[in-house]
């Protein structure tokens, strides 16, 4: 991981400072070389930041629940189960194999 470190002219931070660089340095330094102080950035400072190098947000991802529910259905634990249903339902123990089917539509929801 880095932070953005100011530039030499003083303007938008462009160079990226360590983490473990910015642990040995004092608070007020680590500030000074982000270009920034205790109060924070000024409202037209953080609009300049946020132009030009996006905002401060995590990117997510959209996964398809087809997708997950086949990586589920792979897990062995409910491989398992649904072995154990099929068994129960197969040997007449209906009542079993409701109460596996139960417990597999809760752990798949």
């Amino acid at each position: 991981m880095s932070l953005l470190a100011k530039s030499e002219a003083g303007g938008l931070p462009v160079q990226p400072l360590s983490i473990a660089d910015a642990a040995r340095q004092t608070p007020d330094q680590v500030l000074d070389e982000l270009g920034s102080s205790a109060l924070g950035l000024s409202s037209s400072d953080a609009q300049e930041r946020q132009a030009a190098v996006g905002p401060n947000a995590l990117r997510t991802h959209k996964a398809s629940p087809w997708l997950v529910l086949g990586r589920q259905l792979g897990s062995p634990i409910l491989v398992l189960l649904i072995v154990a249903a099929g068994l129960s339902l197969f040997l007449g123990a209906a009542t079993n194999s409701i109460v596996i089917g139960v417990i597999l539509l809760v752990v798949l929801c």
